[in-house]
């Protein structure tokens, strides 16, 4: 009888009337046994009852369709448990749960997708060797998901390729820098000489290495002036000294 009467308040009614019975087969005429007996099948057959059953049994499926992701499912059966049981607590916080991981996928969703975007974006440029754009997409994928090993590799391995390449350039820029010293000391060399044609050489070749140069530019300039003053001089005298040679010429004769 305590088994049963416990079963009852916990209102497992088909396990009470189990245990009712039994009681009856040790004491057949026991009232009390028999009149929970008829109680718990009234209950039983209750309108409220069988509402409860119907409720539960939609809760049930409820849970199913959550435990499978299937969202949409679970909330059209809270929503219509809320119309068995309206303002029902249980139901009305699963919706919102479930409402909540519905937003938060999508929001990881749109994430992933920028996030894929940026790496798509920085892959292309470094395959296209455009290094600083690559780094640049790389750096703002990894602000959205900053324990991304894959973004990092990426990162660390574009950092590496700039870094070479900017001490190739600065190795080219030093054997720049050596060719045009060079070139101008040679200039400067040749022009202290009165080896104009050959300082003209040196400041052309200097202005090759970096064109627009003012010093290199200031240096031809000097040395082609300088040149043609020499020639004109020359000429001058060549023809004073053809001149002399006429006059010469016809006083012997």
């Amino acid at each position: 009888i305590h088994i049963a009467d416990s079963l009852y308040l916990e209102k497992s009614y088909n396990e009470a009337i189990v245990a009712y019975n039994e009681a009856l087969n040790i004491i057949p005429d026991d009232a009390y046994s028999t009149d929970m007996i008829a109680r718990i099948n009234e209950t039983l057959k209750s309108e409220e009852y069988l509402a409860m059953q119907n409720y539960l049994a939609i809760i049930e499926e409820a849970k199913s369709y959550e435990n499978a992701n299937n969202w949409d499912s679970a909330i059209s059966k809270y929503q219509e448990a809320l119309t068995l049981k309206p303002g029902d607590e249980y139901s009305i916080q699963k919706i919102e749960h479930i409402n909540n991981l519905i937003n938060q996928k999508k929001q990881e969703e749109e994430l992933n997708l920028q996030f894929a975007s940026l790496v798509n974006d920085g892959d292309n440029a470094y395959n296209n060797e455009d290094y600083r754009k690559a780094l640049d997409s790389y750096n703002r994928a990894k602000l959205l998901m900053p324990d991304n090993l894959t973004i990092t590799e990426k990162i660390n391995n574009t950092q590496k390729r700039i870094d070479e390449i900017e001490v190739q350039l600065a190795l080219e820029k030093q054997e720049i820098e050596k060719q045009y010293q060079s070139a101008m000391v040679s200039a400067e060399v040749n022009l202290n000489e009165e080896n104009y044609d050959d300082a003209i050489k040196d400041y052309e070749r200097a202005l090759t290495i970096k064109p627009n140069d003012a010093a290199a530019s200031l240096g031809l300039d000097k040395a082609q002036k300088l040149n043609e003053s020499r020639i004109a001089a020359i000429s001058t005298e060549y023809k004073r000294l053809v001149s002399s040679g006429d006059i010469e010429y016809s006083a012997k004769n």
